[in-house]
């Protein structure tokens, strides 16, 4: 029977206590992520531990592996999932409760890494109403461990233990290579799948194949070494660093210290509470997620006063009544169908694309309630915008109706595309056409640049102004989204890694003084604008009102808890305040270079405060993009436009 390894459950309680933190209070801990990856270490050593252990007895079965690790993680993981199914019946309004459907039936079957890379990054604001986000890394683990013994039996076939080992330990150097590169290169794509994480369980592995012998007090150094570096990163590493990246190298080296010493004696060995904690720590890590958003969600003040008691509670029960209890592990592949984790999984991924595929059981949600959250998906049918990420040489064309004659050409960012069918509402598109231009967080203004984004856009602004110079006597309406590039975000949850600074910038400074950027917006908009207006019509909007906050999700939750009177609005004057210098930038560009000034707000925002509903529905598809139903109320603002 093997001796019980106090240290490695030490390591489990520091790793999780981590993870939780900082999801609770990330500018405390900025770096608490790291924990994710000292997981992957544990797991790689556990793993590589379980089968050569077995190779060398050579009695190693794979069903017995796969049955063991099921047992393990799909019970406590499928009461979660089920439990969050069955209150968002209650609490979630559809299209939230279908993304939950989404993203319980990929969590359950080991992909949800791959649903989330697809969806947005780990740091995104949106992020934050994801309810098992936090189940990609058990998938990458689960995927590891599909794939693992696979390898290793088939290398098996042809080398001895020994190569077996050498060659492990080769691949680890490679494979951090890789993922230095795909870190830089791709991101989201580093954080959410196996190719980049693969290495920190392979050095886990290291660990257990080519161990020391270790003198007591060298066991105690390596050991607090390890501690140190896994402390050190959890403070002065950030969500802005490439990650896993190099750096990875930080924790990841330290949980390998850690179970390299052996350590029983260590603080976090003979500590009562980090013993606990670590016995506790996949359930603590299940639960605390969901706590997490909770208190995003309800915008519970101080929640980690609660939030974090509370994932330590539920953890514990979650370990007592669910993973403490024995499953049977089988040994014969004729009996896969006895194995109970199975069949949890299967009723937990059918639940959970029942949900997805009937949009949230949409049925059983009043029409009100369903209008409201449907919104966000009402935007332009016509498909014109291109993504912030995408990186196409040329221009985005897009022609709407009858391209041989054009009537109106409109540029610009997700604004222009968000109003687009507003613009062209008067046009019979079986003979007439409009010629749309719109890539998101790309305003047309010459010299502009994107902090978060590549240069994309600011090369393509000169393509757009060549291009549009060739369409002479169109008109051209130009919108863009002109607060967020000079103000920031407006919406405190779509705030990214805490960083709320102006998009733009000009030149090589990337955060400039706010005199210098409006200076030079001034400046460059001018710039656009006469150029443009030599040989067209030129008409640019001031900015849409920016609700700051998700009207359609804000609406639904409220109506579905049968709140009568809902009032959303913005005082006016909390727009004009926040928009004057910019709307004043855009009356004297569009003065100086003869161009007309459309202005949303004198339709958006009468009677002292912007609308954020019309006829108990949504205008907006989010906190600022209007919507296809709230975008016909500007349908006057164009109707001078030839």
């Amino acid at each position: 029977m093997k001796k019980f390894r106090y240290d490695i459950n030490g390591l489990r309680a520091i790793a999780v206590l981590t993870v939780v933190i900082f999801h609770f209070l990330p500018t405390y801990l900025t770096g608490g992520f790291v924990g994710v990856d000292v997981f992957f270490v544990i797991s790689g050593f556990l793993m590589t531990s379980i089968i050569f252990t077995d190779f060398q007895k050579n009695n190693f079965n794979l069903l017995k592996f796969y049955v063991s690790r099921a047992n393990r993680i799909i019970p406590a993981l499928g009461i979660l999932c089920l439990t969050l199914l069955i209150l968002g019946w209650f609490f979630l309004p559809p299209v939230e409760y279908k993304s939950l459907g989404k993203h319980a039936a990929g969590s359950i079957s080991f992909i949800s890494n791959i649903l989330y890379w697809k969806e947005s990054g780990y740091f995104d604001a949106s992020s934050h109403e994801k309810w098992l986000l936090h189940t990609w890394s058990l998938s990458v683990e689960w995927q590891f461990y599909i794939v693992y013994p696979l390898l290793l039996l088939f290398l098996k076939k042809f080398l001895n233990i020994n190569k077996i080992k050498f060659l492990l330990l080769s691949s680890l150097f490679i494979l951090f290579l890789i993922n230095i590169y795909i870190s830089i290169k791709y991101p989201t794509l580093s954080y959410f799948l196996l190719p980049s994480r693969i290495w920190e369980m392979l050095l886990g592995g290291i660990a257990f194949l080519y161990p020391f012998n270790l003198k007591k007090s060298q066991s105690k150094i390596l050991s607090f070494i390890g501690i140190f570096l896994i402390l050190v990163s959890s403070l002065f590493i950030t969500s802005d660093n490439f990650w896993p990246g190099y750096l990875a190298l930080l924790p990841t080296l330290g949980a390998y210290f850690i179970i390299l010493s052996n350590n029983n004696e260590s603080f976090i060995s003979v500590n009562p509470f980090f013993q606990k904690i670590g016995l506790w720590s996949y359930s603590i890590y299940l639960w605390h997620w969901p706590l997490v958003v909770i208190g995003y969600y309800y915008n519970i003040e101080n929640w980690f006063l609660y939030g974090i008691p509370l994932s330590i509670l539920l953890g514990f029960l979650s370990y007592k009544f669910i993973e403490s209890n024995s499953y049977k592990v089988f040994y014969n592949w004729k009996d896969i169908f006895k194995i109970k984790p199975i069949w949890i999984s299967i009723c937990i991924f059918t639940i959970g694309f029942s949900v997805f595929m009937t949009r949230g059981f949409e049925n059983h949600y009043s029409e009100q309630v369903k209008l409201s959250s449907f919104e966000v998906f009402n935007k332009n049918p016509h498909n014109c915008l291109i993504g912030e990420q995408e990186k196409i040489p040329n221009i985005p064309y897009c022609f709407i109706g009858n391209k041989n004659n054009l009537k109106v050409i409109i540029v610009g960012d997700s604004h222009a595309d968000a109003v687009a069918t507003a613009v062209i509402s008067k046009y019979n598109l079986k003979n007439e056409g409009a010629l749309v231009i719109t890539r998101a967080s790309c305003p047309l203004v010459i010299n502009a640049k994107n902090n978060k984004l590549d240069n994309t856009c600011y090369e393509e602004n000169f393509k757009k102004i060549d291009a549009l110079k060739k369409y002479k006597d169109l008109p051209i309406v130009i919108i863009g989204r002109w607060s967020v590039y000079i103000n920031g975000q407006s919406d405190p949850k779509r705030v990214a890694n805490n960083d709320n600074r102006p998009l733009m910038y000009f030149g090589d400074e990337k955060y400039m003084t706010r005199s210098n950027l409006l200076n030079s917006f001034s400046k460059n908009l001018k710039t656009t604008l006469c150029e443009l207006s030599e040989n067209n019509r030129v008409y640019i909007t001031q900015p849409i009102p920016e609700m700051g906050r998700d009207i359609p999700k804000i609406m639904s939750r409220l109506q579905l808890h049968n709140q009568k009177y809902i009032d959303l609005s913005l005082p006016a004057k909390n727009y004009y305040n926040n928009n004057n210098e910019i709307r004043n930038i855009i009356t004297d560009s569009a003065k100086q270079c003869k161009v007309t000034v459309l202005d949303p707000a004198e339709i958006l925002c009468k009677n002292s405060s912007c609308i954020s509903q019309y006829n108990n529905r949504p205008i907006y598809q989010d906190g600022d993009h209007l919507s296809e139903y709230g975008n016909k109320l500007l349908i006057p603002l164009f109707k001078n436009v030839v």
